[in-house]
């Protein structure tokens, strides 16, 4: 029956919370439709009190129907506790309230925050004024009747004027939280004690007034109270800042040796290729360094010399992941940026926020190692932790989050990396979004401010680092650092353009931002004090070389003047770096390519240019044969090739293959050789008497050739012929003036090959001068006197005697059944036995039971003395990997020369095998073997099966064009070796045979 009673009651008490929030609802309806309504407000208060005696009325009649209403109270419990304790009002205990909120401080809302909670502060203070009209409402009508209700009413009321004595800077939550603060610990405190524990001791907390005002803000106690909990101290401690002031001292310090830690990733990158990086950072800089164990140490008896190494060495490591180098004091360019204070060989830059430049990708123009600076102040911004109420930090403890700690915010149902900064007193965390280029936010205190649903404890790792903008400084040899910072300049030019930060379109007189950038003058022009040395200036560029081919053409006159020339966006303003004779040659080179025809003619060369040319006699009946391969011979050379008027003369030629006058040659009449004799011979014709009638006739010197005579043929090639131009550097026109030379034999043989053709050949190599007046000079060998097969080299060996060449370097070709090979005596005595080495060592491998790693019949026993070979020993297991793909991979990459050899007559181990590095330079040869040796590992993990790429085209349909071709390389020849940067495979669908292809002028080959 009690248990009914209670279920009775409760069902009761529930319909009478309903029924006040029936009435709350009107009341605010009333208060919202016309608050300075009286007649309005009366007629709510009559409702009201009729309700009210209605239902008293129900109350009285329950009451006597009670039959357990008179019963005497024995003082036993009943067995029914009342969880919700015995003073709590129906209101309380239909729902248990949130735990007590802390009191947020008073303090001045952000922007971003007002605006985001304006609308929900907006409709929480109407209803705080909505809860005060009922209140008066409910006061007028009932009075002192009841005084339960009346006690009822007046701490509600209380808690309404709490509410409103919030300062006006906190939103509408922190009001109500305001009001409800001593009620909330009443009910929390109050919980379990009708339980059999000990109830806790009930903590005391002042109900909220108002305090007065400070600069116009209200406050209340509990605000003070919190602004004068302890704070946690800020800034840096005095332990931190006078290590700190160690650290710079120690950055500074001119002439103390550096040691650098290393960690073992660290090391392995420095040693690893042959020392690679660590030649690299000896080359870049004149102090002493040394790798010891987990030490990097770097000393030096000039001053400020240890500290740029140092400097070099921490670029050097954080480039290759593209993290900035943090240091205590930055430090601080001179003048233009050039030079730098105390820092001896190195120079900076200040890149914009834009970005675009990838310190790593600068080590292509030298000795030079770049890397991106950041104040050590700012990134330990972070660590030092702000001051913090007892409330905040208390927050930090209950969100398990600490300052520094790193996130991951939601935004927008995703996550985003992030830092804590601090918490606020509202519950809240400010946090600062993770930057990939290691930037901080503009704002302190936090940028984001999230909700504690929306952080969580990071739980991906972040990304890497890469910085590509702020201080750039560079360090190594002068030109490659003045390169390095041209090219830096304009990339950052060309993305600030594509980002849309700066103007494409030049201005006459305006200066670019690459050469505000490299503080250049405002004429673009080099300052008298730095003419003769290394140096950068601008000039216009006329339209027509903007683009297509006249652009390739200003790369070209940049490769042949050994000058680093940056066209800037737009395509009418271009930079130019080099020496003081460099910078002439490229500018008469590149005021000479608009007059260029469109086959390359030209009317003549400047007088600036006559050092950088070579001359060569190439007959009228060799010329489409030339022209045809003439940009490949220019690209893999590096050269231009230009060409003279016909008629025009190659200086320091003999006149010998002219026809004397009186002599009986043959001359060509419709088709036919007839009988004549030479009246008068020039180089533009020759005057003849017909043996036939004696009459005279004038024809063409490539009609007439001299009867019974070996070189007949020669010579009238030559009478005939246009004087070919090679721009380019010493080394760089010999190779192109063999691989014209090579080109002329196929429609003229003989030309340059014959007996009677090698003097005149070694004159056109060397240009008319005197072998002892050259640097390099030609030879010709017959190959039968080395034992070479020419036709073993044209098919199989190509690859290898190609290595051969770049390895040395010494130009080289085969010309019919001789080698021509143009170097100095020892380039070219190495290309011989190099040759011979190959030949001797895979020739007929495939028939061998070992495979290439046996060496065939070749036995090197000097190996070990020489200074251009590189012995390196590999167990069967490793040498196994070593296979002719690989080989011309790393001989390409490292410009090395790669042969197996039998030991060189010292008995190896069982199961080992001797492997020759040669050719290149000791660093070269170092990263050439250190390569080997890491291919088994390599291979291991990447290595699958060639794919048959005529029964993988036979499960899809046939490509139709270049760019199917392209997107299908790796799905149609996976496994297969790669190809050179620029060209592509295509299977023929006629002869069921690959060939390769150039996309750039789609040029294509079967070899």
């Amino acid at each position: 029956d009690d248990l009914k009673m209670a279920k009775k009651e409760s069902k009761e008490e529930s319909k009478e919370v309903a029924e006040k929030e029936s009435d709350e609802e009107d009341s605010e309806e009333s208060v919202k439709g016309n608050k300075n309504s009286r007649s309005k407000s009366k007629k709510d208060k009559k409702k009201k009190k009729d309700r009210k005696e209605k239902k008293d009325k129900k109350e009285k009649s329950k009451a006597d129907d009670d039959p357990f209403g008179d019963e005497p109270d024995d003082g036993q419990d009943d067995g029914w506790v009342n969880p919700f304790g015995d003073d709590m009002s129906d209101e309380e205990s239909t729902a248990a309230p949130s735990r007590p909120a802390a009191k947020p401080k008073a303090k001045e809302k952000k922007d971003k925050k007002e605006k985001q909670v304006g609308k929900t502060s907006k409709a929480k203070g109407k209803k705080a004024k909505n809860a005060d009209a009922e209140a008066e409402a409910l006061l007028d009508a009932f009075g002192e009747e009841n005084e339960e209700d009346g006690d009822e009413v007046q701490k509600e009321a209380d808690t309404t004027d709490a509410a409103e004595a919030v300062p006006p800077s906190q939103t509408g939550d922190d009001a109500q939280d305001a009001g409800k603060t001593k009620d909330h610990e009443d009910f929390w405190n109050e919980i379990g004690e009708d339980s059999e524990e000990p109830p806790r001791e009930k903590a005391e907390v002042p109900e909220p007034q108002a305090v007065p005002e400070v600069n116009g803000t209200a406050g209340t106690d509990t605000e003070v109270a919190a602004d004068t909990a302890p704070e946690i101290p800020a800034g840096p401690d005095p332990a931190l800042k006078a290590k700190e002031e160690e650290e710079a001292q120690a950055e500074t310090d001119p002439l103390q040796p550096r040691v650098l830690q290393l960690s073992p990733e660290d090391k392995k990158i420095l040693m690893s290729s042959g020392q690679e990086q660590l030649s690299l950072l000896k080359h870049c800089c004149e102090a002493d360094i040394v790798v010891e164990d987990k030490e990097l140490k770097m000393s030096s008896e000039r001053p400020f010399v240890a500290r740029t190494a140092e400097l070099a060495a921490r670029g050097l490591l954080a480039s290759n992941t593209g993290a900035p180098v943090l240091l205590r004091v930055l430090p601080v360019a001179e003048g233009n940026g050039m030079d730098v204070a105390d820092l001896p060989g190195a120079s900076m830059l200040d890149v914009p926020g834009t970005g675009g430049v990838e310190p790593k990708e600068l080590r292509r123009f030298g000795n030079v190692v770049a890397a991106f600076l950041r104040a050590k102040d700012q990134e330990s911004l972070k660590s030092q932790k702000p001051s913090m109420t007892s409330v905040q930090a208390d927050l930090s403890r209950q969100l398990d989050l600490s300052i520094g700690q790193a996130v991951e915010v939601r935004y927008d149902h995703q996550w985003f990396h992030a830092t804590v900064v601090s918490f606020t007193e509202h519950g809240t965390v400010m946090a600062d979004y993770f930057r990939v280029d290691g930037s901080l936010p503009d704002c302190e205190g936090g940028e984001i401010e999230a909700g504690a649903v929306d952080v969580r404890a990071a739980q991906t790792p972040r990304p890497k680092i890469r910085v590509d903008s702020g201080k750039l400084i560079l360090i190594g040899e002068r030109k490659a650092r003045m390169c390095a910072r041209l090219h830096a300049a304009a990339q950052a030019e060309r993305r600030a353009v594509a980002t849309g930060n700066a103007n494409p379109l030049y201005r006459q007189g305006e200066q670019t931002m690459a050469e505000e950038m490299l503080g250049m003058p405002e004429d673009g022009q080099v300052p008298e004090e730095e003419e003769m040395g290394v140096a950068v200036c601008s000039f216009e560029l006329p339209p027509e070389t903007a683009t297509g081919p006249g652009l390739q053409r200003l790369n070209q006159a940049a490769s042949v003047t050994d000058t680093v020339l940056e066209v800037l966006p737009g395509g009418r303003k271009a930079i130019l770096c080099g020496d003081f004779e460099e910078r002439q040659r490229a500018r008469a080179l590149l005021e000479l390519l608009p007059k260029v025809g469109h086959y390359g003619d030209i009317a003549s060369i400047p007088i600036e240019l006559q050092d950088l040319t070579s001359h060569l006699r190439v007959p009228n009946a060799a010329m489409q044969a030339v022209r045809e391969k003439q940009k490949d011979i220019e690209m893999e050379t590096g050269s231009l090739m230009l060409w003279l008027p016909s008629g025009s003369v190659a200086p320091n030629r003999q006149t010998e293959h002219l026809i004397p006058n009186g002599a009986y040659v043959e001359a060509q009449y419709r088709g036919a050789w007839h009988n004549a004799t030479v009246v008068y011979s020039s180089e533009q014709s020759i005057q003849i008497s017909w043996e036939y009638d004696g009459s005279l006739d004038e024809v063409e010197p490539d009609q007439v050739r001299e009867k019974d005579t070996s070189n007949a043929a020669r010579a009238a090639w030559l009478r005939s012929h246009r004087v070919m131009v090679v721009l380019g550097q010493e080394k760089q026109r010999l190779e192109c003036l063999l691989r014209v030379m090579v080109a002329s034999e196929k429609p003229c043989p003989g030309l340059w090959s014959s007996d009677d053709a090698l003097e005149e050949a070694q004159i056109e190599v060397l240009d008319g001068h005197d072998e002892t007046d050259c640097t390099y000079s030609l030879e010709i060998t017959p190959l039968a006197s080395l034992d070479l097969d020419s036709a073993w080299f044209a098919g199989p060996g190509c690859v290898a005697f190609a290595a051969a060449e770049r390895a040395i370097p010494c130009a080289m070709q085969i010309l019919g059944r001789k080698l021509m090979l143009a170097g100095t005596e020892d380039e070219r005595s190495h290309a011989k036995e190099y040759l011979s080495w190959v030949q001797l060592s895979r020739k007929g491998f495939e028939h061998s039971t070992v495979g290439l790693r046996g060496g065939g019949q070749l036995d090197v026993t000097d190996a070990d003395m020489r200074d251009d070979v590189l012995p390196a020993l590999l167990p069967e297991d490793q040498a196994v990997w070593i296979t002719l793909e690989r080989i011309a991979e790393i001989q390409r990459e490292t410009r090395t020369f790669l042969v197996f050899d039998q030991g060189g007559g010292s008995s190896l181990e069982t199961g080992m095998r001797r492997l020759l590095v040669a050719g290149g330079d000791d660093v070269r040869r170092m990263q050439a073997a250190a390569r080997v040796r890491e291919t088994q590992s390599g291979l291991q993990q990447v290595s699958q099966p060639r794919s048959d790429p005529l029964a993988v085209l036979s499960t899809m349909s046939w490509p139709q064009n270049i760019n199917e071709w392209g997107r299908l390389q790796k799905t149609i020849w996976a496994g297969h070796p790669k190809l050179k940067p620029g060209w592509i495979r295509i299977m023929s669908k006629t002869k069921q045979q690959e060939y390769y292809m150039r996309v750039a002028d789609k040029q294509s080959t079967f070899d």
